[in-house]
């Protein structure tokens, strides 16, 4: 499955797919689309629908499932939602897609290119 050249999972869940598009096309809009990002996005969009998955899981299942002897332990599901919540916030994060990570974010506005220094330098 391909969304403007980037490469994504086959099967993935129309919230995965909505949520993948909106940021795909949000970067390409923004002209921050890059090839260099398409493994950090396949692995989001891998994650974000892994997610999902655990969270129909426990909505069928439960939290909690107890085991042949009676034993009650969180499900694998929750378990396995929460390592994926994990990976899913350090993806986010490095490609400045939190309000936390787009806050340290800072653009130097300068009116006059010339005054770059590395600009001067190319124009020698």
């Amino acid at each position: 499955m391909k969304i403007k050249n980037i490469v994504l999972p086959d099967g993935l869940k129309d919230l995965t797919y909505k949520f993948m598009k909106g940021i795909i096309n949000t970067f390409d809009r923004e002209k921050k689309l890059n090839s260099l990002d398409a493994l950090s996005l396949y692995l989001l969009a891998g994650n974000v629908n892994t997610y999902l998955e655990c969270e129909e899981q426990i909505a069928k299942n439960g939290l909690v499932s107890i085991s042949d002897r009676g034993n009650e332990s969180l499900s694998s599901y929750a378990v396995l939602q929460k390592q994926v919540q994990s990976t899913i916030i350090t993806i986010l994060k490095e490609m400045g897609l939190t309000l936390h990570s787009r806050s340290k974010i800072t653009l130097n506005e300068t009116s006059d290119l010339s005054e770059i220094p590395f600009l001067k330098l190319l124009s020698k």
